[in-house]
């Protein structure tokens, strides 16, 4: 599947009624959450707009930055599982929380270890970290898929990687330049620290529309991405 292919069809995703439909419990429910959480981060950010130079972040607006995380991985988690079931024509069934947390820390850690590899690569004139992070471009979906281990997700997603992993790549680059050729003017004019008139329900609105608008095609290409890679090395095999 070509790069440009690739983009068109995740952007298109966002807007599948069926996937809406499978995702807006578990998004509602992160509405919530999101609610709390950007009040209070509302509150750090009008103290940083009053002193910008003096004001130290503290303990609680950490412990949401954390939580905020953690927020993520399991609708990362999430959306994998609803974009499978959506696309086998399977009603989406919430998981079950033993089931969901164990995988949403095996994204954590899996994320935190092949990051770790790619920002080192960026700090090695850069070049090392792009061929590293297109290596590992599959190593949440592995780890969500196929419950393989860190190194064993890493190991699968090096050798997926070499079947389309820059065709993905370019996709997700291509998503990335709107998204935040979107998300720029929205946060100068959301955000107090630019914008002196910013009020809260704005700022938390547009964070919930963007949330789900700007999340669901990136995910959707390294999903479709993915699946294509594996087909590609089934044929590999079979040959």
């Amino acid at each position: 599947m070509k790069a440009f292919s690739l983009a068109k069809k995740s952007i298109f995703k966002t807007f599948d009624p069926n996937l809406f439909q499978a995702l807006l419990p578990s998004y509602v429910v992160l509405i919530i959450f999101s609610f709390f959480s950007s009040s209070q981060t509302w509150s750090h950010l009008k103290k940083i707009q009053q002193n910008p130079t003096n004001y130290d972040l503290t303990a609680d607006y950490w412990a949401l930055t954390l939580l905020g995380s953690l927020a993520g991985l399991i609708f990362t988690v999430l959306v994998f599982s609803a974009l499978d079931d959506v696309e086998k024509r399977n009603i989406f069934k919430f998981p079950k929380p033993k089931y969901l947390s164990a995988k949403a820390l095996k994204v954590l850690m899996v994320s935190i270890i092949s990051n770790i590899f790619i920002v080192l690569g960026l700090i090695l004139f850069i070049i090392p970290g792009i061929f590293l992070s297109k290596r590992y471009i599959y190593v949440i979906n592995v780890a969500v898929e196929e419950r393989l281990g860190i190194f064993e997700s890493m190991k699968r997603s090096k050798e997926l990687s070499k079947k389309n992993g820059w065709s993905t790549y370019v996709s997700l680059v291509l998503l990335l330049i709107p998204i935040y050729a979107i998300s720029f003017p929205i946060m100068l004019t959301t955000y107090p620290q630019f914008s002196p008139s910013a009020s809260f329900f704005p700022f938390f609105i547009s964070q919930v529309v963007t949330g789900y608008i700007f999340s669901i095609p990136f995910f959707s290409a390294l999903f479709y991405g993915y699946n294509h890679a594996k087909v590609l090395s089934s044929k590999e095999s079979a040959n």
